[in-house]
């Protein structure tokens, strides 16, 4: 048993339980919304609010009075650039000095008509290049980016779809809800001006501010007092380095329950079986392929398998996602005609999103959060990546330029603002990254975007798929891969493990082995049945390289006992 016992000041307690929302809007302010009975401004001095105003530099210019009166209201002006420019493709063009100028001479022209000079900037479509980043933060600039801390409300998409406000406000109730149910009451809000925005919150303020809350700029939000800070930094430390060891730094043997499988007795019985008689001692369980899984299905097997302490990881697919592509055409991957793209057969339907899409990595967070918020132990993303089989030449992408960025550091930014989200939001949470076995073996993947140095700066286990049987022919010398799992396996993980354990020792390796018999899919040889003396191979291997965790892939669920060891 563990117990944290820290006794804080008075004031750094009433901070902790502070309740605090912080109203932001980008882009350019709307007098006609704003303005008048009934508008923005209106229901803000009502509700005893200050909002900060992320605006753009050339609307300051050109209306230089309506900025002094939000900022003579006690409104914030804060940075979104001079045009609401791509500051990743600003970089990628000209260079970070490009960029910083764009910044400078919006600040310059907030300072010269409010002034007060800007100190925080929301990037357009938080796209944030690091190095700019580096260079903003050194001249005094805290860069808000979605996640961390900002929460994304997604009005401009019931605006663009003409939805009623109560959607909208529906939705932000809840979400301030849910965070409420982990013990956070501050909140960075994100709005744009739009007529369901401005009904939302004439309808939702004296709700929350019959709750408690306040609304405040973010000046204030992240001004806490010294003495708070200190206390609660030192809190956090000490809880963080005595927490108990996690289940999941003890080996994870793992079987995977596929979404068509999630309701189907017998499998679910079998595998019981199997975790019940072997050393088997964790479960994959499908939660987001297209749709989410039902709510009331995966509550059902949390609590079944909890009973007997099995160790739960929520599977997430995110790339191809066949559901949000026909719901969201705007960022889904089309061919040239129009028409949605689509990988392997047409018949299949497999539609893909856009990497390079904010919208995409919003969906993706709070797809996640859910399964956090059910209790799964750890969160893992498959199809975090670009397409790798269809007709890849007809892809037209929305968003994504091959112009101004590589692949790789699209996907870089993507795992960097989806892990930085979730670890905000359940700091403890464990989080898995699906790699191609070719990347782990050689590092890099350029046409799918992954790497293995970025997978490591990320997520917490990385998990190879080394299938042999998707080896091409006289890969490792070996005429047919599928023929030999324990070298295909020996010659993936050793190069990884050794770059890992020098610059990511903290990392943890854990593959997926293959559990299904299929001939090479570059027909390398005749066919080779996978059971258990194949699959130990595999498992074997990574023994051999002190690698003890491995998750098992078929995509039926269909399992023998004799792919474990006998339960001591």
């Amino acid at each position: 048993m563990y117990c944290y016992i820290l006794f804080l000041s008075s004031e750094a307690q009433a901070f902790i339980k502070q309740k605090e929302i912080a109203l932001t809007f980008d882009d350019e302010i709307r007098s006609a919304l704003f303005f008048g009975n009934g508008g923005l401004s209106e229901t803000l001095k009502e509700n005893d609010a200050h909002a900060t105003f992320f605006v753009l530099g050339y609307q300051v210019k050109s209306s230089p009075e309506l900025f002094k009166t939000l900022t003579a209201q006690g409104h914030e002006i804060e940075n979104h650039t001079w045009g609401h420019e791509n500051l990743s493709k600003l970089v990628t063009q000209g260079g970070v000095e490009v960029a910083l100028k764009n910044i400078e001479k919006t600040s310059s022209e907030i300072l010269s008509v409010t002034g007060r000079r800007p100190t925080f900037l929301r990037p357009p479509y938080w796209a944030m290049p690091k190095d700019l980043k580096v260079a903003l933060e050194k001249t005094g600039y805290r860069v808000m980016m979605i996640g961390s801390p900002d929460i994304n409300t997604l009005d401009y998409e019931d605006a663009d779809k003409k939805r009623p406000s109560s959607v909208l406000a529906s939705r932000v109730i809840k979400i301030i809800t849910k965070r409420e149910t982990h013990g956070t009451y501050r909140h960075v809000l994100v709005f744009h001006q739009t007529p369901q925005t401005r009904d939302t919150l004439r309808e939702i303020l004296p709700i929350l501010r019959r709750q408690g809350y306040s609304f405040v700029t973010l000046q204030k939000f992240f001004t806490l007092p010294e003495k708070a800070a200190q206390e609660i930094d030192i809190f956090v430390q000490y809880v963080s380095l005595a927490k108990p060891p996690l289940i999941s730094e003890i080996p994870v043997r793992a079987l995977y329950l596929s979404i068509d499988n999630l309701s189907n007795k017998k499998k679910i019985a079998s595998i019981e079986r199997i975790l019940e008689t072997t050393d088997a001692n964790a479960l994959v369980i499908d939660f987001k392929i297209d749709a989410i899984a039902p709510e009331k299905i995966i509550r059902g097997l949390l609590a079944q398998f909890k009973k007997s302490k099995m160790y739960l990881i929520a599977r997430i697919s995110v790339m191809q996602d066949s559901r949000f592509a026909r719901r969201n055409p705007g960022v889904a991957l089309h061919r040239p005609d129009g028409s949605l793209w689509w990988s392997g057969r047409k018949e299949w339907g497999r539609y893909w999103v856009d990497p390079a899409s904010p919208e995409v990595l919003a969906y993706a967070i709070e797809v996640a959060k859910r399964a956090v918020d059910l209790g799964f132990d750890e969160i893992n993303f498959d199809y975090i990546r670009f397409p790798t089989d269809g007709d890849l030449r007809s892809i037209v992408y929305p968003i994504y330029n091959p112009n101004t960025a590589t692949k790789s550091s699209v996907m870089n930014r993507f795992s960097s603002e989806l892990t930085k989200a979730l670890r905000s939001y359940r700091p403890h949470i464990k989080l898995s990254i699906d790699l191609f076995g070719e990347v782990v073996a050689f590092g890099h993947e350029k046409e799918i975007g992954q790497e293995l140095s970025g997978a490591a700066t990320y997520f917490d286990v990385v998990a190879p798929m080394a299938y042999p049987s998707h080896y091409r022919c006289g890969e490792f010398g070996l005429k047919d891969p599928t023929a030999h799992p324990y070298l295909v396996y020996i010659k993936t993980l050793a190069p990884a493990k050794k770059f890992l354990a020098k610059n990511y020792p903290k990392v943890i390796i854990r593959p997926w082995i293959q559990a299904f018999s299929i001939p090479s899919i570059y027909r390398c040889g005749p066919y080779v049945p996978y059971g258990p003396e194949k699959i130990r191979e595999q498992i074997q291997a990574g023994m051999d390289l002190d690698i003890s965790s491995f998750m098992l892939w078929n995509a039926g669920s269909i399992y023998s006992p004799q792919y474990f060891l006998a339960k001591q």
